[in-house]
């Protein structure tokens, strides 16, 4: 009966030398890209415009407070036939029928919860 009660100990000693160690073990997550501060500011010219049917209208986007200056472009407006904007913020108004106003945003590359955004 000794033995059984000694050899119960040893198991339970083992037990917890184990989860001690996996315990002090740090578990890995996956990486997180880095966020800019929020001293990022974005300012949009024209920020307001008037176009024609199947016309154009360039849009440029200033960022300060980061070195990474680069924005992404983008139009907000729900609505269909709303025309387009590309990668440089160049819009293009559709060939027919003019929505009532479109909104084009100009989102932060450094830190996308930075915005500004322009009415056409």
């Amino acid at each position: 009966m000794k033995f059984r009660s000694g050899a119960a100990f040893i198991i339970l000693v083992l037990v917890e030398a184990v989860l001690a160690f996996n315990c002090g073990q740090s578990s890995q997550s996956a990486p997180t890209a880095p966020v800019e501060p929020s001293n990022i500011f974005i300012s949009i010219s024209p920020g307001k415009s008037a176009v024609s049917t199947g016309s154009t209208e360039q849009f440029t986007a200033s960022v300060t407070g980061t070195t990474k200056t680069a924005v992404t472009w983008s139009i907000l407006s729900s609505g269909t036939n709303e025309g387009s904007v590309d990668s440089t913020g160049s819009y293009k108004a559709p060939d027919l029928g003019l929505p009532n106003s479109v909104t084009i945003e100009a989102k932060s590359v450094a830190n996308p919860s930075i915005t500004a955004t322009a009415i056409v």
